[in-house]
């Protein structure tokens, strides 16, 4: 059985529902293992097409906003960019990303080819902001072997802290420690550290809202942590709205 509750998982960034009554009743038997809590959460969908507007906000005053729009569908996510960054102009970048054979693929439908992403572009941001690629495409929770770490409180309920170790090397993050809601099953906070373990992106829901009688987002708090002397933690919000 699977609700409807909608978050924007963290990294991935996408719209996902609630799927806590699986891993409920395995913990009244015994608890789950790291690899069946991750698969929980990607294998989730959302059963009905919404758009909604949202924007990747710096708190530093005197930096701009990014504006965005989500298209929620049946098997994945679309995002939404548009030119000279303002929401009145055409959209000039599309993101996709899609649920394929089990797995989600992020793809740029508004390339030329297959839209592919090629794997050095992970570590780039995406259109200027502290959000990179591989946030979008969330390849840590494909990655083998994760293991659990500890139960603790996150985001006011209890969550398995589950750490996931990169087995190539390739993009920003070398491993990635997420923690995910006992009582959801979504993901509610992750750090990404780098190849020589030091912190370097932080995401933290700060606050949810009421949808079709379920919750979704309203605000995600994203930090990035500087890896030299005299570096300044950089803080952006991710906003999302509802529909009018």
């Amino acid at each position: 059985m699977r609700h409807p509750l909608c978050f924007i998982i963290l990294g991935l960034l996408s719209m996902l529902p609630l799927t806590g009554i699986d891993l409920v009743a395995q913990e009244e038997t015994r608890t789950p293992s790291a690899k069946e809590v991750l698969e929980n959460v990607r294998y989730s969908q959302s059963a009905e097409s919404q758009v909604f507007d949202g924007e990747i906000r710096p708190r530093k005053i005197g930096l701009k906003s990014t504006p965005m729009r989500m298209e929620l569908f049946e098997s994945g996510v679309r995002f939404l960019f548009f030119e000279g960054n303002s929401r009145r102009n055409k959209v000039d970048q599309v993101l996709e990303l899609k649920l394929v054979k089990g797995r989600y693929l992020l793809t740029e439908p508004s390339m030329k080819g297959n839209g592919t992403i090629p794997l050095e572009r992970y570590s780039q941001r995406v259109r200027g902001s502290d959000i990179v690629y591989e946030d979008i495409a969330m390849r840590f929770l494909y990655w083998p072997d994760p293991r659990h770490l500890k139960v603790e409180k996150a985001k006011g309920g209890m969550a398995w802290k589950i750490r996931c170790v990169n087995p190539d090397g390739n993009g920003p993050y070398s491993l990635v420690d997420v923690w995910v809601s006992q009582e959801s099953g979504a993901l509610v906070r992750m750090n990404g550290f780098d190849s020589k373990r030091r912190l370097i992106k932080s995401f933290e829901i700060e606050s949810v809202q009421r949808h079709k009688g379920g919750w979704m987002l309203r605000m995600m708090n994203i930090r990035t942590y500087p890896t030299s002397a005299g570096g300044h933690v950089g803080s952006t919000y991710l906003k999302i709205e509802l529909p009018d």
